[in-house]
């Protein structure tokens, strides 16, 4: 049960998003490039390139291409957003509970791990799955 009330504790996430700290649109008429352009010479959607301009998050790969492709530091244009300091939601808690266990029934099934060790596994599952859902 500890597994699951760590997973809902601030700062746990790992996938940092960044978003733009500069006017993007305006750095882009600027430098005279258009969407289609950026995403040519960047690698990434034009999609991704227009949640840029709206100020949307992105991840760190987008953020890094695009910085790159404009040849300046990433931080210089993006800075991370407040994403990876909130703690996971109740229902990705339970998707985590719900993938894990479908990994260790497949396992059972597959007999890459005993039985005995399933069966204990199962009966922390059910303690845990009545412990988030009362």
């Amino acid at each position: 049960m500890d597994f699951y009330n760590d997973l809902k504790e601030d700062g746990v996430r790992t996938d940092t998003k960044y978003r733009s700290k500069i006017n993007f649109r305006e750095l882009m008429n600027e430098l005279n490039i258009s969407k289609v352009k950026l995403s040519e010479v960047s690698g990434v959607s034009v999609f991704s390139i227009t949640s840029i301009i709206k100020g949307d998050n992105v991840s760190y790969d987008t953020a890094l291409k695009v910085s790159n492709s404009l040849k300046v530091k990433i931080g210089d244009i993006f800075c991370d957003s407040d994403t990876n300091k909130k703690a996971l939601s109740d229902k990705t808690v339970h998707h985590y509970h719900a993938f894990l266990s479908s990994v260790l029934s497949t396992a059972v099934v597959w007999q890459v791990i005993a039985i005995r060790l399933m069966l204990t596994l199962l009966y922390m599952h059910v303690c845990i799955h009545c412990y988030i859902y009362t």
